[in-house]
C-alpha cells in the first residue's frame, strides 16, 4: 500500500513508472479466515487493497523497505 497515490495517475492509483498491466499485486501479507488460505492484494486500478484466495493468479511487485 506504500505505493498506493491519493489520485489516479494514467489509470492507476500509481506512479506511471509502474507497468499499467500490473493494475492487482499480491503483497507478502497473509490472511488466515475461514478456514482458507488467502492474501492481501491491492488494486490499483481501484485504490484499495482486499484479501483473495491464494489460487487466484495476480503479480508480485518487488519493493525495497526504507528500514
Amino acid at each position: 500500500m506504500s505505493l498506493m497515490e491519493a489520485d489516479k495517475r494514467a489509470e492507476l492509483y500509481i506512479d506511471p513508472v509502474f507497468d499499467r498491466l500490473q493494475s492487482r499485486v499480491w503483497t507478502c501479507d497473509s490472511y488466515q479466515g475461514e478456514g482458507f488460505r488467502n492474501a492481501w492484494v491491492v488494486y490499483y486500478a481501484g485504490g484499495y487493497c482486499s484479501f483473495l484466495l491464494l489460487d487466484d493468479g495476480y503479480y508480485v511487485r518487488a519493493v525495497r523497505s526504507s528500514v
